[in-house]
């Protein structure tokens, strides 16, 4: 399993499906972060049966398939790194997502593809969700066809979506890390939107301006401690009338990162997600960037992420 001593950026690679884009984003983060990258790819067991070689047969394939995607994997990172930043392989045998939870403990960030979907089905959600709601570590979702961050040579911002200034912080302190590591301005965008009937009758007009304005100066006085802490970073706080998940759907397309929480965790089971993450997890034009706002224990792999962002890994 990855080391334990060593932090990288965890890449998950499957042997039948496209990780071009993923590897692309670890070589920046392993470039920003002076890190290596450990490259993963899970086989799910095989169930045996009475007629056990066939299996067999099948579990090899699988293994053999798994090993020429990571090879595949190592020699575009090589390419794009050279030979002076450390990467590693691996092919485990177990179930997807308990796996990469499990080595994430060992990461200082999880970096998933987002597939294409087939008909109506997105084949590997299941997979990015119950990592990016389990990880101990944030999770960045790759959409496919990603090769970087830059239009016509301009910065695009680093994007955090907030519902909530005080549950938030910490989600917003990740985002302005990574904005810092990027040398990027951030963009903090709140949503409000009740129901639409409800909205329509009391914030028509002027209802809605002197609403709206009072909305933002709080959310800015809130944020006011936190951003002071970072006055290298340039940051816009805006708040919108709409819709969550459509609102940072469509500023995605303008912007390097979008990063999100995952909801609270109370109960040992379950993904822990949220519609809003889920939304943008499937629609988003950028890496989503999923993090926990939940503080980890002092010493654990999450708080270790948090201190080597932009820096080395030790």
């Amino acid at each position: 399993m990855l080391e334990a001593t060593t932090r990288k950026v965890l890449v998950a690679v499957a042997g039948d499906e496209d990780a071009t884009g993923a590897i692309a984003y670890a070589a920046q983060e392993a470039r920003r972060r002076g890190c290596g990258v450990h490259l993963v790819s899970v086989v799910h067991p095989v169930a045996t049966s009475a007629e056990g070689a066939s299996f067999n047969i099948l579990e090899g394939m699988l293994h053999s398939a798994s090993a020429s995607a990571l090879h595949q994997a190592r020699r575009q990172l090589v390419r794009e790194l050279g030979d002076d930043v450390a990467v590693t392989t691996e092919v485990v045998h177990g179930a997807v997502v308990p796996t990469l939870v499990s080595s994430s403990d060992r990461a200082l960030v999880v970096v998933l593809q987002r597939q294409p979907g087939r008909g109506a089905r997105i084949p590997t959600l299941s997979v990015t969700s119950g990592v990016a709601g389990r990880a101990h570590v944030p999770v960045v979702s790759v959409p496919t066809g990603w090769s970087g961050a830059s239009t016509a040579g301009a910065v695009l911002p680093v994007l955090v979506g907030l519902s909530d200034p005080i549950a938030g912080e910490r989600v917003v302190r990740t985002a302005l890390e990574e904005a810092r590591a990027r040398r990027a301005p951030l963009r903090v965008l709140h949503t409000w939107h009740f129901t639409d009937h409800y909205d329509d009758l009391v914030f028509e007009g002027q209802a809605g301006v002197r609403h709206e304005a009072q909305l933002l100066a709080d959310v800015i006085e809130r944020l006011r401690p936190l951003l002071e802490e970072y006055p290298d970073v340039e940051t816009q706080v805006r708040t919108q009338h709409a819709h969550v998940a459509d609102a940072l759907q469509a500023a995605s397309g303008q912007t390097q990162l979008l990063v999100v929480g995952r909801h609270r965790s109370r109960i040992p089971l379950g993904r822990h997600l949220g519609s809003t993450t889920r939304a943008v997890l499937r629609e988003a034009r950028c890496p989503v960037m999923v993090v926990d706002p939940v503080p980890a224990p002092a010493g654990t792999a999450r708080e270790a992420q948090l201190q080597h962002v932009g820096g080395p890994a030790t």
